[in-house]
């Protein structure tokens, strides 16, 4: 019997029948929302949530045709609630409602509306989640749209799910206790999007392979087949989350080589191309415990080898042999002290790009007993055991520090820490999660195409300094905020981010 660890299922993009026939309605930068602060577009926003669900009974192998057409406002255990409901809900959402399905309550169905939520919230939940009741209901109150699945629900307390403000017709995924959703003035405003804005990120997921839906043979293998270590099942769900798709894989290894060959094109002398593919030798990579049929096996094996030293501020370089297979995580680490009575560690970073002074920003997330790490472009530590939305192409820049008045952001739009730069903060779309490499990388390629990063005989020519107003957001009105509020940072799934909806706070 043959020893070789199979490939892993690395799902692609997808083309689904019921996603293709409203993809002229998904939300993109050309297709903005439609949805406004007088009144949500319940005709697009009914069609995406309606294309998910159809999605999902086709991919389970059943007919269409035979599909169940009872909207929320059809089923029968609300009925009762409906006269007190439309005198409340703001009409634009009550349209919504009498067109979008509701399959939490189809007999047999056993499953969620997509991978991060449980499905349409009943009326009682609607006020639940919020901690109110409707007979308090004000024409400004925020109310549970979509409810968190319950197998990511961090507790009773928590205000959890798709959160509807019915003032702004705005809403976002809240995995956080915000009570009432109110910050402090220095703060950043919360991340509120259009709900077709939210919907296309989640069309968005399942057309990448991030969120998808296997057939009952598939899930079979789940857990048992090491080809499938990159997805992970959800026992509540139909649904399945795959730690890292081809496209991911694809798209980390096109940016790199971009950027290899954006400076390469700008030395004083450039290399001859094609460059040999593989950063290490994949017997190194066993040696450094790196399996095979992770993404990042993919990625140091297919990413081509640069013949200069230096692809990023600060002398960034590829990491050695040694650094790979010494790395202080791995000698350091002994307990998560985040995770306690977790048994097995996480994935612990993998160097990308290193640069040549150590930092201890990262110090306090391990106990050491070795030397801090350098500085640099890291795969981001994930549980692949226990998280159900890991993300194995999430990358995270660690400098050695930020000044106190840095203007550099997160995306959110809050304030960065030296291990924050190039993050999401806050996603209104689903559970938080890293950067991945790709956008990252291709960010670096921006900087260097646009020449604001020189490059010298020996790569990138320019000190650390300049990560400290990479990320800084403009003013939202200037000329510069749609093009570098990090739009080059999105992955797909959060590409209508720009559109941000007017909280009003």
């Amino acid at each position: 019997m043959s020893n070789t660890i199979p490939d892993p299922v690395v799902p692609t993009m997808l083309s689904s029948g019921p996603l293709e026939e409203v993809r002229h309605l998904k939300v993109s930068l050309s297709n903005p929302p439609t949805s406004t602060s007088e009144g949500l577009d319940f005709e697009r926003c009914s069609a995406l949530h309606n294309a998910i669900i159809r999605y999902q009974w086709k991919a389970r192998g059943y007919n269409l045709a035979s599909m169940p057409t009872t909207t929320w406002w059809q089923t029968p255990q609300f009925a009762s609630q409906l006269n007190e409901i439309e005198t409340v809900l703001p009409e634009s959402l009550i349209q919504f409602l009498k067109r979008a399905l509701n399959l939490e309550h189809w007999p047999d169905w056993h499953s969620t509306f997509f991978h991060f939520v449980q499905s349409l919230a009943s009326p009682k939940e609607m006020w639940r989640e919020v901690v109110n009741h409707i007979e308090y209901h004000d024409d400004d109150e925020r109310i549970a749209l979509y409810t968190t699945n319950c197998f990511m629900k961090f507790s009773d307390q928590t205000q959890d799910g798709i959160i509807y403000d019915c003032w702004n017709h705005s809403c976002m995924y809240n995995s956080y206790d915000h009570g009432s959703f109110g910050q402090a003035e220095e703060e950043a405003p919360l991340p509120w999007q259009y709900l077709e804005t939210v919907l296309t990120a989640w069309i968005d997921m399942i057309e990448r392979g991030k969120a998808i839906v296997l057939s009952a043979s598939e899930l079979s293998h789940i857990g048992e087949d090491p080809g499938y270590n990159n997805l992970r099942k959800n026992d509540h769900s139909a649904w399945v989350w795959a730690n890292f798709t081809r496209a991911d894989v694809d798209d980390t290894i096109s940016a790199w080589e971009d950027l290899v060959c954006a400076i390469n094109d700008r030395l004083p002398a450039p290399f001859p191309r094609p460059f040999p593919s593989g950063l290490f030798r994949p017997d190194d990579l066993i040696a450094a415990g790196i399996r095979q049929g992770t993404f990042a096996w993919e990625f140091y094996t297919k990413a081509c080898k640069p013949p200069f030293r230096f692809l990023g501020p600060g002398s960034l370089q590829v990491p050695s042999r040694d650094q790979l297979l010494n790395s202080p995580f791995e000698a350091g680490w002994k307990v998560n002290t985040k995770h306690p009575t977790m048994n097995d560690k996480p994935i612990l970073p993998l160097p990308v790009l290193l640069g040549e002074e150590r930092t201890k920003s990262w110090v306090d997330e391990y106990n050491y007993t070795a030397e801090p790490p350098l500085w640099g472009l890291y795969l981001d530590k994930f549980y692949d055991r226990y998280s159900h939305d890991s993300y194995e192409d999430g990358a995270r820049l660690v400098l050695t520090a930020l000044s106190e008045n840095t203007p550099a952001r997160m995306l959110d739009g809050k304030k960065a820490k030296s291990i924050d730069l190039y993050q999401i903060g806050q996603s209104p779309f689903a559970l938080d999660h890293p950067t991945p490499l790709w956008a990252i990388l291709r960010n670096f390629v921006s900087h260097v195409v646009g020449e604001q990063w020189r490059v010298g005989v020996d790569g990138v020519d320019e000190p650390i300094s300049v990560f400290e107003n990479l990320c800084a957001n403009p003013e939202p009105d200037s000329e510069e905020a749609g093009e570098n509020r990090h739009d080059d940072l999105l992955c797909t799934y959060i590409a209508g981010w720009l559109h941000c909806a007017d909280s009003g706070e």
